[in-house]
């Protein structure tokens, strides 16, 4: 999550969406704010996967939900006094296909074990995909509802167009757009020629999966027409 004060911006990071690049290009964009406050990509490149145990602790700070904003509005905290107002301000994420966005997050999860079995991140971690897909109870939406449901998000992008979402968070808020770097990409989405392809997910399910997913992420579905 980031907040800039003087813009009146919070960027909320939905794990495995691009959010680590957009994170980065908002520090960029936004850097006249010297007083970002920020759970910040830059300590997550110094907890490597090869940490597991700490890298978890550290992932689950950067990807805080809208409702953490709710909990610490009144508290004595720097924090609760920043977000004070934080209903007056603009809030941007970027979301997934969802079918998409599962596999990421299970390839994630698979590979945190793989670098230490003895770590296990959710008792799912070593399931196949199938199993592992029906423990999951979160969809994108999590991130950005309020206590009763409500979408509190001002614009929410999408990975497969990311740079022109990042350009129209940049004009929403009044200040210059800048080429993004892509970070964190997987190896399975990356391309010899250097072009993200993700495609390859549509491996991983059956009927019954991608009906699971289409009744989990319905809303996600519903608001940009995804399709498996």
């Amino acid at each position: 999550m980031l907040i800039s004060k003087e813009y009146g911006v919070i960027f909320i990071h939905i794990p495995k969406t691009g959010g680590t690049t957009l994170h980065r290009a908002f520090r960029e964009v936004l850097k006249d704010d010297t007083n970002i406050l920020s759970t910040g990509s830059q300590a997550m490149r110094r907890i490597t996967i090869n940490q597991p145990s700490k890298f978890l602790d550290f992932y689950n700070k950067v990807h805080l939900k809208y409702k953490y904003l709710e909990d610490r509005q009144n508290s004595p905290m720097e924090t609760g006094v920043w977000l004070k107002y934080f209903d007056s301000y603009r809030i941007f994420t970027a979301m997934r296909n969802p079918w998409s966005w599962y596999v990421s997050n299970y390839l994630f999860d698979q590979k945190l074990h793989a670098a230490d079995p003895t770590y296990i991140t959710r008792p799912s971690t070593v399931l196949p995909f199938d199993e592992w897909l029906k423990t999951r109870d979160t969809n994108q939406f999590d991130w950005v509802i309020d206590s009763y449901g409500k979408n509190c998000a001002t614009m929410i992008g999408q990975t497969e167009t990311l740079q022109d979402s990042f350009n129209q968070m940049c004009d929403e808020i009044g200040v210059p757009s800048i080429q993004l770097e892509n970070v964190n990409v997987s190896e399975e989405s990356l391309q010899e020629d250097g072009t993200i392809d993700h495609s390859y997910y549509r491996d991983f399910y059956t009927d019954e999966t991608k009906a699971i997913v289409a009744e989990k992420s319905k809303r996600v579905i519903e608001q940009f027409n995804y399709e498996f």
